[in-house]
């Protein structure tokens, strides 16, 4: 049974990676501010935006292309996503050099901190790919020692920035610098050695990998913009407070999203071997057993949460319990868009996403921002579960005009069970 080895494996990862820092939540909320915290997320933020534009899509499309090609073209593939990756670098930091005064404006960061942001965002770009390729290729237990090794970096810098040296938002924010880079350097090293790092232009790879990611990237760049423009009014009108509470709440509820997230990443190499054996009832029994799992678990981490919820904040943080108990039912939605879209990216067919994003985005920053006078944190969390309940909804019935899976038939994960106990019982 790889698919569970995979899974407990991916599962474990994610949880200690994300584990780690979680830990250390209870003292850095005693010991940055509100506003501290604020200036962090900003950060974040830039370096998200940075790596939407120079990633463009190009890990996803690696995903994709390995279940379609031979081991030649998918080492051809990594060399000309890299030149593309190259380019895009190059291009977003012309464009960086010549507005930087209007972005550090906007951003309410000083100028060197967005050459920082790109710099990280690059080596973080490198990092990713090699977790992507680990994955794809189904090395689980590489994938997670690569993937825990970030965490630990940061976390040990943390300790000693934040909590030891008291640089508050600066020892955060340089912590996590220094650990993408490294983590970075380690990513490229590894491709090295594994002769993945052949870089040789080939044109029509080069076009096959523009036709993927350029409609793509609406898409993508309303993603981010939806988990980033909504910080910056939120910064911009009320002020940096506002977002490092929001930022707390997200963190807090960030174990349902990493088991949303670490579940699509066990479960995505498997389901694109079932889409291309044409075992659609498999995929979809799978779907509707994590998605109760899912549910249950958000319940009881829902309800543990409002007993230790003291133990875990500092006072300064009283009052994102709340909007955290809704937020956390993010994840589960995460999971469900997870699920279904992943035979629209199979089939190729995703001219139509962009709109979809850019849709649920409007609506979601149309309540923020026509309602910003009287806004609370309860009122951001409802809204991020109202965004993502429209995305779902769209791109379920895209899917099912793009590429039919048999969501009706609940028999699915019968046939499901049956495969697994054959499996088990030989």
């Amino acid at each position: 049974m790889k698919i569970l080895k995979e899974g407990f494996v991916y599962l474990s990862a994610s949880v200690i990676q994300k584990a780690i820092p979680f830990l250390l939540l209870p003292f850095l909320t005693r010991v940055l501010s509100t506003e501290e915290y604020g200036v962090v997320a900003i950060f974040m933020v830039t370096a998200s935006i940075y790596s939407l534009f120079i990633g463009a899509s190009l890990n996803g499309f690696l995903r994709v292309i390995y279940h379609k090609s031979s081991s030649a073209e998918f080492i051809g593939y990594i060399g000309n996503s890299l030149i593309f990756f190259i380019i895009l670098s190059l291009a977003i930091y012309v464009i960086t050099w010549l507005f930087e005064s209007s972005f550090s404006e906007l951003l309410k960061l000083k100028s060197h901190y967005l050459y920082i942001a790109l710099f990280t965002a690059c080596a973080k770009f490198m990092f990713d790919m090699r977790l992507v390729i680990f994955q794809t290729m189904r090395q689980a237990f590489n994938f997670a020692k690569l993937q825990l090794t970030l965490p630990v970096i940061e976390t040990l810098l943390v300790i000693f920035l934040v909590l030891y040296l008291y640089r508050g938002a600066e020892g955060r924010i340089f912590s996590f610098v220094v650990a993408s880079v490294l983590t970075g350097v380690i990513a490229i090293y590894l491709m090295y050695r594994e002769k993945l790092l052949y870089i040789s232009f080939n044109l029509s790879y080069f076009k096959r990998i523009a036709r993927h990611i350029l409609p793509l990237l609406p898409h993508s760049i309303a993603l981010t913009a939806l988990a980033t423009v909504d910080k910056l009014i939120l910064s911009s009108t009320i002020g940096f407070s506002i977002v490092g509470e929001l930022s707390v709440a997200l963190s807090l509820a960030l174990p349902i999203w990493i088991l949303a997230e670490s579940i699509n990443t066990a479960f995505m190499p498997w389901s694109f071997e079932k889409f291309h054996e044409g075992k659609l009832d498999m995929i979809v029994g799978a779907t509707y057993l994590l998605l109760i799992g899912l549910f249950l678990v958000a319940i009881l981490y829902s309800i543990l949460l409002f007993f230790t919820f003291d133990l875990i904040v500092g006072d300064a943080f009283r009052n994102v319990l709340y909007p955290t108990l809704i937020l956390v039912w993010v994840g589960w939605f995460k999971l469900a868009y997870y699920c279904v879209i992943k035979g629209v990216v199979f089939s190729e067919n995703t001219n139509y996403l962009p709109i979809i994003s850019i849709i649920a985005g409007f609506i979601y920053l149309g309540l923020i921002y026509f309602n910003i006078d009287v806004l609370t944190l309860i009122d951001i969390s409802i809204y991020m579960n109202v965004l993502h309940i429209v995305m779902l909804v769209c791109v379920f019935f895209l899917s099912q005009i793009k590429y039919p899976q048999p969501w009706g038939n609940f028999q699915s994960i019968n046939v499901l069970i049956t495969v697994l106990k054959k499996r088990i019982l030989s």
